[in-house]
């Protein structure tokens, strides 16, 4: 049983929109909708469903007031003085309908013990939350009581919460972590990325930290399907003898293939059938698995890990992420397609590639100093957003006419439009610092992210300052684009 509480859906407090010359005849998000601070939390993932709300969620420290109304309070107040995880709901322009907490007191001062590391949700607006537990825990946060611990061969697991689109509960699963652990040994699962399909089946990657008290540590990733209701349809390992495989991004097309992208160093087979397929040790790779969990493909990058990773209608796959030196984006070993960083730093880049994995453009963004991009969306008409952090004087058109940008802070958040055949349309820039943009059905983005001082949200020639609302710890912030 946990704390509930709810709201009804009070007056949003929306900023007057300011006009913008744009760079092409297209629509392009970079007009500020709303903006607003949430006090001590930080996000994990943000989605929406086919009528436009959003989810967030996250953790969050003290006592949150997740209505951004001024007129209206709905304060939740962390159990674990580390943090509670929390999904809150929101309609298209920022009124917040509902927010719910999951608790686990830690007997560990300012030890996590429950942690939330990533959120999906799908059409009908049934919500999902993932991440990782290390003792017994109620995972239904209204009047019920849903308990589940952490398997005897592990000292935490990962989990997977089921909320339906008022916030109720519907189930939670624990995802079994594999292996055994010794008596000093740690041993842990934790949901990192989530992604829901068109059908409505559920994808979880789970991160499993094996760190054996006399051998050296490493990281295996399992991949499960899940139906609508929780029920397993099959689970896949990737994992090698002292090896450490690492998940960064994962996403799912309209027909049910899912891509991950992350980390490797070792010798690690992707391939779940008898073939053996690898990529160079200490370098980042893209995969693509059937709606039945075989492999369709899989492709490797040297030093350019993707934070970021969206499909458009039409399947065609997008990467954005940060790369140092010179990187070839090429899955191909008979074609190349190189790109270089600037001397000494690193660059963002987003990257495009058909369903069969064939790359169809690259493109670098950044200055001379340390860039990188964390999330990429499409919107319904095709256009392409990147979102990223730089410094200094950036760059951002790949073509003659070079089109820059210059920090308003030591690191801003910039946002960059391309047509889906890759061309530049415009990139803008806000203070905050961003960590995730998502696509609205009905046109827009919705953006989330830190806030530790003050800073302008307006990407346009406005100005509005977003204040943290408690100084002194790190505060999140929401955003909407038309």
């Amino acid at each position: 049983m946990q704390s509930s509480i709810r709201a009804a859906a009070p007056a949003a407090v929306v900023e007057a929109l300011e006009p913008r010359r744009l760079l092409s005849a297209a629509h392009i998000a970079n007009q500020l909708a709303f903006a607003f601070p949430l006090g001590a939390a930080d996000p994990v993932g943000i989605a929406t469903d086919a009528q436009g709300n959003f989810y967030v969620g996250g953790h969050f420290e003290g006592t949150v007031d997740f209505n951004p109304a001024r007129r209206k309070r709905f304060n939740l107040t962390a159990v674990n003085v580390a943090g509670d995880p929390f999904v809150a709901k929101y309609s298209h322009d920022g009124r917040l309908f509902w927010a719910e907490q999951i608790s686990f007191a830690s007997t560990v001062s300012g030890r996590r013990d429950l942690t939330a590391n990533s959120l999906t949700a799908d059409a009908a607006g049934n919500v999902y939350l993932g991440g990782g537990f290390l003792g017994t825990t109620d995972f239904d946060p209204g009047a019920g009581v849903f308990n589940l611990t952490p398997g005897t061969n592990a000292g935490g697991d990962a989990y997977l919460l089921a909320l339906d689109t008022n916030g109720n509960f519907r189930y939670a699963n624990r995802v079994p972590t594999p292996g055994t652990r010794g008596p000093d040994d740690v041993l842990n699962g934790a949901a990192t990325n989530l992604a829901t399909d068109a059908a409505g089946y559920v994808y979880l990657a789970n991160r499993v930290q094996d760190e054996p008290d006399l051998a050296p540590q490493h990281t295996n990733v399992t991949l499960t399907k899940f139906t609508a209701r929780g029920r397993t349809l099959w689970v896949r390992s990737f994992a090698g003898a002292g090896a450490t495989v690492t998940p960064l991004a994962m996403t799912v097309d309209s027909a049910g293939d899912a891509f991950l992208t992350g980390h490797v160093f070792g010798s690690v087979d992707f391939d779940p059938g008898a073939a053996v397929r690898t990529v160079p040790s200490n370098s980042d790779y893209i995969l693509k698995l059937t709606p039945d969990g075989d492999l369709a493909w899989l492709g490797g990058l040297s030093a350019a890990p993707a934070y970021g990773l969206t499909t458009d209608a039409a399947g065609n796959l997008y990467a954005a992420g940060n790369y140092a030196g010179a990187v070839d984006f090429n899955f191909s070993a008979r074609k190349s397609f190189t790109l270089t960083a600037a001397s000494g730093s690193q660059d963002a880049y987003l990257a495009k590639y058909s369903s069969d994995g064939a790359l169809a453009w690259a493109h670098s963004m950044g200055s001379g100093n340390s860039d990188g991009a964390f999330s990429v969306a499409v919107a319904a008409d095709g256009t392409v957003y990147a979102a990223g952090e730089f410094s200094g004087r950036a760059y951002f058109n790949p073509g003659v006419s070079r089109f820059k940008l210059t920090s308003q802070s030591t690191f801003a958040t910039f946002f960059a439009a391309f047509t889906p055949a890759g061309v530049f349309l415009t990139a803008s820039q806000i203070s905050p610092r961003a960590n995730q943009l998502i696509a609205l059905p009905a046109g827009g983005l919705l953006v989330t992210g830190f806030l530790q001082t003050p800073g302008d949200a307006d990407p346009g020639p406005g100005v509005l300052t977003l204040t943290p609302l408690v100084p002194s710890l790190v505060n999140m912030f929401l955003l909407e684009l038309l």
